[in-house]
């Protein structure tokens, strides 16, 4: 019943939107946003000094193709006051298997944005839920590898309100950001009851723009009812505290991101047990930014990170730690950067109880933007 009311208001603000800008000759923006890469994963076969990873005693290696990243996105603004935002994920399930709250899993978001005030707005529909320091703040288009939290927040867009709230601090004319929201308990692992969690941001510029820092506090309350599937993955997982901290430093002609996360997620096992694990990542990126266009290519930049999670009740090999360094390069054929390639390699050291195995990594890839 409440998947068919929030189709038929979909459909309404569809149609009327259609006519408005008919009127106004105010046509929509859609773009597509594209990446594909081809990968190589190598795993050492050690997993303990007892107990081998695989059975033939050997490294696993996986290769092939990926599709990254396919989306639609849709903006456009219906007068002065009004502005809308959809985007579609091409990548994702397009099955009937939709959220409980009446949205299928493609639909990534889909708001409305009403100009209360001189300095405030108002977002009514599928957001994202802004979380994850800087890292969660950049267009996905623009990460190759995510932490291992930054990876679970990624994919926080949930129904609800928000409130973005403009302001500036005496003596500094460039404006910040206070943002309120008021949305769904994130999905995690199956469907359950409906529940509300709340979150509130501020993200700005400080010290003449050498500063863009960010900082996120999320509640979202434990649901009645336990989550239906197993897992003991923290990607799907359900998200009970997120607090994120992080800013950019900015250079010349590049920037350094920094981002602090801590997150306590629950879930059910695979031995049908309730779990709770706390979660801590530090993620560290530099990126050359050039400020001249066109950009001359290539662009380097590299990344490491380092994942905690602790606190399990499985009985079987929980993740302790994750240690990643990655570095590689962007070209653009093209003078408009529409047109990417990269190339990137990594390493991870993972640990797991009492074992330890490192993994390599070697993705190159193509992206746009048309």
């Amino acid at each position: 019943m409440f998947r068919s009311i929030i189709y038929s208001q979909i459909s309404i603000f569809l149609i009327w939107g259609f006519f408005q800008q008919i009127y106004a000759q105010d046509y929509p923006e859609v773009d597509l946003e594209f990446r594909t890469s081809f990968q190589i994963q190598t795993q050492d076969a050690e997993y303990d000094a007892k107990t081998l990873k695989f059975d033939d005693g050997k490294e696993q290696t996986r290769l092939g193709f990926r599709l990254d990243r396919g989306n639609v996105n849709v903006r456009g603004g219906l007068g002065e006051a009004f502005s809308y935002r959809l985007r579609l994920s091409l990548d994702a399930n397009l099955d009937e298997s939709g959220h409980a709250d009446g949205t299928q899993s493609s639909l990534e978001y889909f708001f409305v944005e009403y100009r209360v005030g001189t300095d405030l707005d108002l977002k009514i529909g599928k957001q994202f839920v802004l979380q994850g320091g800087r890292e969660g703040m950049n267009n996905g288009l623009d990460v190759y590898r995510y932490s291992i939290q930054g990876e679970r927040i990624q994919d926080l867009y949930e129904v609800g309100l928000g409130l973005i709230q403009e302001f500036r601090f005496r003596g500094n004319e460039v404006p910040q950001y206070g943002v309120l929201q008021l949305v769904n308990q994130p999905q995690g692992n199956g469907k359950s009851d409906q529940n509300l969690g709340y979150n509130a941001a501020w993200y700005g510029v400080l010290g003449s723009g050498l500063l863009e820092p960010t900082l996120q506090v999320g509640f979202f309350p434990k649901k009645s009812e336990k989550p239906v599937d197993s897992c003991s993955d923290l990607k799907c997982l359900v998200p009970e505290q997120l607090i994120s901290a992080g800013t950019r430093l900015n250079f010349a002609e590049a920037y350094l991101d920094l981002d602090l996360i801590h997150g306590s997620y629950y879930g059910i096992s695979p031995a049908n047990k309730s779990i709770e694990r706390e979660a801590s990542t530090v993620a560290l990126e530099y990126r050359i930014d050039p400020k001249t266009k066109p950009v001359q290519s290539p662009i380097p930049f590299a990344k490491w990170t380092y994942d905690m999670v602790s606190e399990s009740r499985l009985n079987s090999a929980f993740l302790d730690y994750r240690n990643e360094i990655s570095a590689g390069f962007e070209v653009y054929p093209t003078t408009d950067e529409r047109l990417r390639i990269h190339a990137l390699g990594a390493f991870q050291n993972w640990k797991v109880n009492a074992g330890a195995f490192n993994q390599y990594l070697l993705n190159m890839g193509l992206s746009a933007r048309f």
